[in-house]
């Protein structure tokens, strides 16, 4: 389907397109690996070749990167047909084929194409589709071109192109293309305004030291770092201006409060510390007493079958926990739940908000081994329904929310318009769920064929409220990949089933339209939001205010710090269609990519961009990703999003989290008018979540739904934020409440914030609470540190210290009688303080008495230029904090209270390095047999926390594996005294025991690891073999009965049970055992030869 989709091309001159379409193989190979091997030679190739020179303008190399006869057909810049969307121009090339070209022709059409532009900052070339010929010589393949870069103005341009192609091996790392042919794509030119990185001046940063940002490098290129926490927007001290809580799992999580007057100070969380950091939270008013509850996804074990999330709430101005709030049960022994998702809404109806929070993995998920198509071994997801006074219970099973799938997100909305919230569940690895709210609360798992037999790891649900009332349109972020495509396609044999199943979890990303009375059907955009890599958080937002939303998405897998390291995507895939063909036949799935990941250093999904697609009106596909022309095409492996107006003006700025980086991005474009509404219920009780807001404004509608959550691990403000284009008044805003009411309100103004409150005639329109005019300063040159300044005896002095932090404060000469207070300041900071001096003219500082206590500077141009841009003109007086890595940590307007840069510079001490990464890379470097670094991390675990039993536990395998018996049984030791319930640690105790030849030492754990987890099969086995071995055979032979009723399937334990009935005599019995144990694994040569002793085959 892939290729005959991609290869189809529909010209006016069918003659003409048929002498230039690409020829498939007369014989065809279909061996995978030789398939995907030499794809990369010819990636690589064409990446040396055609990519290269078009990013150098090297025509010449572009020239050498075609044959010499070949032919085909490109169109030129001037043959596009202009559309506009978010302040850009776009041209689509979709007319005819007038007349081959031959190779100058070719060339110099794709040199009208980037004859405007300044630079190509990025490029890129996938093949997409490639059917290789039986002897390697050549090939038919799709490529999608991609580029990127600047023109002379400033502003942005992007070339994407879908090529048809017939290619030439020259050599094994040279290919060339022989004929060509267009069959889709656009070229862009955007204004120089649009987003900006103001995270440093703005203080928008972790205290990541340099120890844990190797921690995090380590994973990241060990591909084992995925989700490790959320941005959540909210307004923590109710001040009316955003604040951010950014989340780490097991690390120190970030609270920082918009001061309003330029930027953000750090905040105290109601956390112990880093342990009780969870990855995701909710920010919500559950109780209706008009202060929100923070609820913690961090499942904390109470008991072997007991444990509970985090809730705290607010009590006379501080955070007190509330305990037993959020228990659960969970089977005897499970424990690292994983969630991923906490979902608030209301699901019975009953006014009051409850909690829908989804586990993607415990400790029974299979990781390292686990099934790449389907997986089915994920936590239990929690429903958590509210009876009032912050007293939750959950009863998820019991109300119809049921299955192991790994869940990552989960939209709660009313899909079929009946008045009660829904809930769709996006899974990791296997097909996506639709629960329909039946009533109350009770729901029922839909068969949605959207959604059944598709297995897509889908990373986030982005939903859009449609024009027409009771629709939604439904965006699944899922994973886009061209080896999928390949590896299916050269794969020969596979049923039609498999081939689809596996084409679609490849796809990427899949666009819905979802009706009135809940039917699903494709919205007919998919092709073109479909190619978003490995997608994680995407959100609808109006980044433009002109009134249509785009569509944000954060792509990435795992970037290796070596830029050339190959991509383990292509043994991915090829695994994926192995399981998805195992799921099919109902075989056991095989692992044929295991040798090979042991060895394997490099990325998986590295080097992807973040998208934004844009709705182009007229356009073929009706989406176009316009990321680079917006500044937002970012390559950091991202995960979470999250919009934000931190500075009051009217537009949507972003707060972006990704495995590399934390981001704050401003909104530059230009200015539209807005309107936000914020919903009041008559009852304080009763939740706004779940509202629908209908605005109409200059004859159109526009709608949204209220919710408390979007993207991928992010809770967002309860407030709607519309944008009007140049409409000046809103005609009519009507509001549909949970419960089914309806309100309207007519002839509103725009620009401003609209409190609709329930029941109530007005509406009240309020000014945004914004940061003062401008004191936000900016700096943009990262290369201060290479800036001097000029002394005040004349001397150059270098700007920044390595030794430290660094604060510069720019002072004019009216500001010099503070000189004394500050000379004060500096004395208490750990920092080095220089006063520079801004002239206003060549005598402005005369009698101005120097200081000695701190060193005054005389600002240059340059360093004018790069402090305060684009002009020069200081704002004054100004204070700048630098970490001594360089990095601009903070930027103050109008102020010299250095009393103010405290709380920075104390972010800037070194964290401790962070256990739950240790531990994760310590098992990553354990499985790939590097026990000497394995151990390094766990011993580094533990010098911060001597108390970690999960750092003894795998202390304690390390020696197991070595055949260092006795140190690992004392590890095991130190391990279970710090956590009476760890059977994990009990079992392995007892087997080191065994080892050592003291069987009756090893009863004990193992009967602790029993009552810790319940009947497990390892457990019970090792269990009933130690009994036989102290001579106890009639505990044996409970234990292995137990076992037997359990896992009637285990052949383990039938032979194990034959074999102590043989010692004690019980011959006939012996033989049943035994004879079953064979019946259910042939393969048991114990038991056959057990057997073949006692007469019995």
């Amino acid at each position: 389907m892939l290729l005959s989709l991609l290869f189809a091309f529909c010209p006016q001159d069918a003659a003409a397109a048929e002498a230039l379409r690409p020829r498939p193989p007369a014989v065809r190979c279909r061996d995978v690996d030789a398939c995907e091997r030499t794809a990369e030679r010819a990636r690589r190739g064409l990446r040396v070749g055609l990519q290269r020179g078009l990013a150098e303008r090297n025509w010449e190399r572009v020239t050498r990167a075609f044959e010499p006869h070949a032919r085909g057909f490109l169109p030129a810049a001037e043959a596009g047909r202009p559309l506009t969307a978010v302040g850009a121009t776009f041209r689509f090339f979709d007319q005819a084929v007038p007349a081959p070209l031959e190779r100058p022709d070719l060339v110099s059409a794709l040199r009208s194409h980037l004859a405007d532009w300044a630079a190509v900052d990025h490029a890129v070339i996938e093949i997409d589709a490639f059917e290789l010929a039986e002897d390697l010589s050549r090939a038919r393949a799709v490529l999608h071109l991609a580029l990127n870069g600047s023109l002379p103005d400033g502003g942005r341009a992007l070339l994407e192109a879908d090529l048809s192609c017939e290619l030439v091996a020259r050599s094994k790392t040279r290919w060339t293309i022989e004929r060509v042919l267009w069959t889709g794509g656009h070229t862009a030119r955007g204004d120089p305004s649009a987003f900006v990185d103001v995270s440093g001046p703005r203080g928008v940063q972790w205290n990541t030291s340099a120890a844990n940002r190797d921690l995090t490098r380590g994973l990241v290129n060990e591909r084992v770092l995925d989700a490790p926490g959320g941005v959540n927007v909210l307004d923590w001290n109710r001040d009316d201006f955003p604040d951010l809580l950014l989340t780490r799992r097991g690390q120190a999580s970030l609270l920082l409060l918009n001061d309003g007057r330029g930027g953000f100070e750090r905040g105290a969380l109601p956390l112990a510390g880093p342990a009780e950091s969870p990855a995701v939270v909710a920010f919500v008013d559950f109780d209706g007493d008009g202060l929100e509850e923070l609820v913690g996804g961090r499942a904390r074990p109470l008991a072997p079958d007991r444990a509970a999330l985090d809730l705290w709430t607010r009590v006379d101005g501080g955070w007190t926990a509330v305990e037993g709030a959020l228990e659960f049960t969970v089977e005897r022994g499970v424990r690292d739940l994983d969630v991923q998702a906490l979902v608030p809404a209301d699901f019975d109806g009953d006014g009051r908000l409850d909690l829908f929070a989804g586990v993607h993995s415990d400790a029974r998920t299979a990781r390292a081994s686990g099934d790449t198509f389907a997986a089915f071994d994920g936590g239990d997801d929690l429903l958590f329904l509210h009876r009032g006074g912050l007293a939750f219970d959950e009863r998820s099973d019991e109300r119809g929310i049921a299955g192991r799938g790994l869940t990552r997100c989960a939209v709660p909305l009313d899909f079929d318009g009946d008045g009660d919230q829904d809930l769709l569940v996006g899974h990791d690895r296997g097909p996506d769920q639709l629960f329909e709210n039946l009533g109350g609360g009770h729901f029922e798992a839909r068969a949605e064929p959207a959604l059944v037999g598709v297995s897509a790891a889908t990373g986030s649900i982005a939903v859009e409220a449609g024009a027409r009332a009771g629709t939604f349109e439904v965006y699944f972020a899922g994973t886009h990949s061209s080896a999928a495509g390949r590896i299916v396609g050269a794969t020969a044999g596979l049923p039609a089933a498999v081939r689809a199943a596996v084409g679609a979890a490849g796809a990427g990303g899949r666009s819905w339209t979802v009706g009135a009375e809940g039917g699903w059907t494709p919205s007919g955009r998919g092709a073109a939001l479909a190619r978003a890599g490995r997608s994680w958080a995407a959100l609808f937002v109006d980044l433009d205010n002109d009134g249509t939303r785009e569509l944000l998405v954060q792509d990435g897998g795992s970037t290796h710090s070596a830029r050339r390291a190959p991509d383990w995507d292509t043994y991915h895939w090829r695994q994926v269609v192995m399981d998805a063909l195992a799921a099919h036949q109902g075989t056991p799935r095989r692992a044929i990519t295991a040798g090979r990941e042991r060895d394997f250093e490099g990325s998986h999904a590295g080097h992807q961009r973040d998208r934004v697609f844009v709705k182009v009106a007229g356009s073929p596909t009706g989406y176009v990703d316009a990321a680079a022309l917006l500044r937002l095409d970012l390559e950091r492996d991202g995960r979470s999003a999250a919009p934000i107006d931190f500075d009051g003006d009217g537009d949507l700025d972003l707060v972006l989290l990704g495995l590399r980086d934390l981001r704050l991005l401003e909104n530059r474009t230009a200015a539209a008018r807005f309107a936000r509404v914020r919903l009041r219920r008559a009852d304080a009780r009763a939740t706004a979540v779940g509202a629908v807001v209908t605005l109409t404004a200059g004859g159109v509608d526009r709608r949204a739904v209220v919710r408390a959550t979007g993207g991928f691990q992010s809770a967002l403000l309860e407030e709607l934020h519309f944008g009007l284009g140049a409409t000046e008044r809103i005609e009519r805003l009507r509001v549909a409440w949970p419960g089914g009411e309806t309100e309207e309100w007519t002839d509103l103004p725009a620009d401003r914030r609209l409190v609709v409150s329930e029941a109530e005639a007005e509406v009240a329109a309020q000014a945004l609470t914004a940061w003062p005019a401008g004191w936000a300063l900016a700096p943009t040159d990262p290369a201060l540190r290479e800036i001097p300044a000029l002394g005040v005896l004349g001397r150059k002095t270098p700007v920044l210290s390595s030794e430290g932090p660094t604060v510069l404060a720019f002072i004019g000469f009216e500001d010099a009688a503070g000189l004394p207070a500050l000379e004060a300041t500096a004395a208490s900071l750990d920092a080095t303080v220089y006063v520079v001096r801004v002239r206003p003219g060549d005598d402005g500082w005369a009698g101005v008495p120097t200081s000695g206590t701190i060193e005054q500077l005389r600002a240059d141009a340059d360093l004018l230029r790069a402090s305060f841009p684009p002009d020069g003109q200081a704002r004054l007086p100004s204070l700048f904090v630098f970490a001594a890595d360089g990095s601009l940590r903070r930027a103050i307007g109008g102020s010299l209270d250095l009393a103010r840069l405290e709380p920075v510079l104390a972010s800037l001490e070194d964290e401790p390095e962070c256990v739950p990464s240790l531990l994760r890379l310590g098992r990553r470097h354990a499985r790939r047999g590097r026990a000497e670094a394995a151990l390094d991390c766990f011993r580094r675990a533990l010098a911060v926390d001597e108390d970690l039993a999960g750092a003894h536990h795998e202390v304690g395998r390390l020696w197991l594996a070595v055949g260092e018996v006795e140190r690992g049984e004392a590890r095991f030791a130190a391990a279970c005294d710090l956590d009476a319930d760890f059977a994990q640690a009990h079992y392995d105790l007892g087997v080191a025991r065994v080892r050592l030849g003291r069987p009756a030492e090893a009863l004990a754990p193992l009967h602790a690891a029993w009552r810790a987890r319940g009947d497990d099969l390892a457990i019970l086995l090792a269990l009933g073999n130690t009994a036989a071995l102290t001579g106890d055979h009639e505990q044996a032979l409970e234990v292995l009965a137990t076992a037997a009723r359990t896992f009637p399937e285990s052949a383990e334990c039938f032979e194990l049970r034959g074999l102590v009935l043989r010692e004690i005599g019980r011959i006939e019995e012996a033989r049943a055992h035994l004879r079953r144990a064979l019946d259910l694994d042939g393969e048991l040569e114990r038991a056959r030869e057990t057997l073949e002793e006692l007469g019995g085959r």
